[in-house]
């Protein structure tokens, strides 16, 4: 995925915010142990990381608290963190050019299977009244046919692939995040705080920057989300940034942001044939969807279109599900 974002980007010559670099940090010596198993899993691998001690880390992010090191951290020099909603109208853009038609404020009803599936779309786009008010009418049914159809609508997909013989485990791991303008400091007018990206290795908090902004976000909890209990679930999120990152963004100007992740129960998606004519899936990716999409991409491309895709896809069909 990675491989293919930064190709787009250089081939695209697309320009978004983006920085580079990614540091693990872990608070405690326990935190630090059980980090062991998965720089196994990067060496093996072949991904570029260096171990540092707490007071190397300034040297890499020298916003971070000085008061309140890590035990240790591991910084991912070629990992990195950009404004995922920026590429995608970026990519938008692009499709466009190629003569792609995007389809707004409508819904998928049905699908039809077969060689020339079919889709049944009502419109749910709002239409004033002569007396000034807006109101959303249900305009007749379209059914255009296509030689497929990618499904890769979260959990909105599985109401449509059921009635297709199709039922996925496939549940909503809850999501929060604040995103806080930046400081600036009184001194030399530059934005105070992360200058990539952090992630607590214990509380699975990202501290991420963007622009002038800083993200913070997590994955709490399978299930759908209560708004009385919001405002608990959000704090963990300042403290987190308090803690690495004191005073370094305008909490009264914060936003939040709740939504549900599409997961299935090992953790993989769902990328490929769905054994239903014509029907092809690209689900199930957890809260690392914006990670790896470019990848999932040119996987279900392949996939389509009969090529022999880069890597082995062993294991991400619908298969392993029926075993």
């Amino acid at each position: 995925s990675l491989e293919h974002a930064q190709e787009l980007t250089r081939s695209l010559n697309l320009e978004f915010e983006s920085s580079t670099g990614v540091l693990v940090l872990s608070r405690s010596a326990a935190d630090t142990q059980r980090m062991h198993g998965a720089l196994a899993v990067l060496e093996r691998l072949g991904v570029a990381h260096r171990r540092l001690a707490g007071d190397e880390c300034l040297g890499v992010e020298p916003g971070l608290n000085p008061q309140a090191l890590p035990d240790a951290a591991v910084h991912l020099p070629q990992e990195g963190t950009a404004n995922c909603r920026e590429f995608t109208h970026l990519m938008r853009q692009h499709a466009e050019r190629l003569g792609v038609r995007f389809v707004f404020h409508t819904q998928v009803t049905a699908i039809s299977t077969g060689e020339r599936p079919v889709l049944t779309l009502r419109s749910t786009a709002p239409q004033a009244t002569k007396a000034g008010s807006v109101h959303e009418t249900a305009a007749a049914d379209e059914r255009p046919a296509f030689d497929a159809i990618a499904v890769c609508g979260g959990l909105g997909s599985l109401p449509l692939l059921a009635a297709g013989g199709l039922k996925l485990p496939m549940v909503g791991v809850q999501g929060h995040s604040v995103t806080l303008p930046l400081r600036l400091d009184d001194i030399t007018a530059q934005s105070i705080g992360p200058r990539s990206a952090a992630v607590d290795a214990g509380a699975r908090i990202s501290i991420t920057r963007s622009g002038s902004r800083v993200r913070v976000a997590t994955v709490s909890r399978l299930g759908r989300q209560t708004s009385t209990d919001n405002r608990a679930s959000v704090q963990p999120l300042y403290r987190a940034l308090d803690h690495w990152f004191p005073g370094c963004a305008r909490a009264s100007q914060s936003k939040h942001w709740s939504g549900r992740c599409p997961a299935l129960p090992d953790g993989l998606p769902l990328i490929g044939a769905s054994g239903i004519p014509g029907v092809w899936l690209n689900l199930g990716h957890g809260d690392t969807g914006w990670a790896m999409a470019c990848g999932s991409a040119r996987v279900l491309a392949d996939a389509i279109t009969q090529r022999t895709p880069g890597i082995d896809v062993e294991g991400l069909g619908v298969e392993r599900l029926r075993r």
